[in-house]
């Protein structure tokens, strides 16, 4: 019985290990204010300071477009009046920058640029979602793949910055860290 309890004892120290990496990485990337010129190259050094692997830069643009972009409803609710070339202009980097606000394209498309700034392998994964209420959504949904330190995770910065409650019309804050590398 000894011996279940040790390795479990240190695997529960790993982790508590871990939170608390991230907890200095989080408070970093929350501090760092919005870039002067919408410059994401900047904004990936700013956010790589004190960051010393590939999954704590990853992190640190996580927290920090999760905690400065606000979810665009005006967009994704005119997004069949709008023309297709404007709705992705709306979602570069650059606008996202600029707008604060973005969908799911334009929290992924920024992530991916801060991941190519920093020499991170990141892709942009565009499918099908089930809602809060368990269905599948009529909408499409984005979010990244990232190979970080030699290991591929899914990352959600939309979903992981809040919730929009489409009855209500309303975007609600809510850090939820369980959208990183899951």
């Amino acid at each position: 019985m000894k011996q279940l309890t040790i390795p479990a004892f240190f695997l529960l120290l790993a982790f508590v290990a871990q939170a608390q990496g991230f907890t200095k990485i989080d408070a970093h990337a929350r501090s760092t204010p919005f870039p002067q010129k919408q410059d994401t190259k900047a904004l990936a050094q700013a956010l790589s300071v004190g960051c010393t692997t590939e999954k704590e830069k990853v992190r640190a643009f996580f927290v920090w477009i999760a905690d400065n972009i606000k979810y665009d409803i005006k967009s994704f609710e005119n997004r069949s009046d709008t023309d297709p070339k404007e709705q992705e202009e709306k979602q570069n980097p650059q606008h996202v920058l600029r707008a604060k606000k973005a969908v799911c394209a334009g929290y992924s498309n920024l992530l991916i640029a801060l991941c190519k700034e920093s020499g991170i392998k990141a892709l942009r994964v565009d499918g099908i979602t089930k809602n809060y209420r368990g269905t599948v959504s009529r909408a499409g949904h984005a979010w990244c793949l990232v190979r970080a330190d030699g290991t591929w995770g899914l990352i959600d910065a939309t979903w992981g910055a809040g919730d929009v409650d489409f009855d209500e019309g309303r975007y609600h804050e809510h850090f939820k860290e369980n959208y990183f590398f899951s």
